[in-house]
């Protein structure tokens, strides 16, 4: 009976070890989880960063555009007051 006893308390040693494997498992998927996440945020943020740069830079094109416009606009003026 004794033997029987052993076997039963390294049977319950064994399921409280697995108990405990599965909650460090469990808490490591948790946390992969939770990093997943937050590198999903982090990459939403920088594609909008992104994007609002690719606008400032569309319109920084645009401004440029404008200034060489009116650039070339004053030299032609210039020109009719030069003697």
């Amino acid at each position: 009976m004794g033997a029987f006893t052993g076997k039963i308390q390294q049977v319950s040693a064994s399921i409280q070890q697995l108990r405990d494997s599965q909650d460090i498992l469990t808490s490591t998927i948790h946390q992969v989880s939770a990093t997943a996440q937050e590198s999903s945020a982090i990459s939403e943020e920088v594609s909008a960063t992104t994007e609002e740069q690719l606008k400032v830079s569309e319109s920084l094109v645009t401004t440029s555009d404008e200034l060489k416009q009116l650039s070339e606009e004053l030299q032609d003026m210039m020109k009719k007051f030069q003697i």
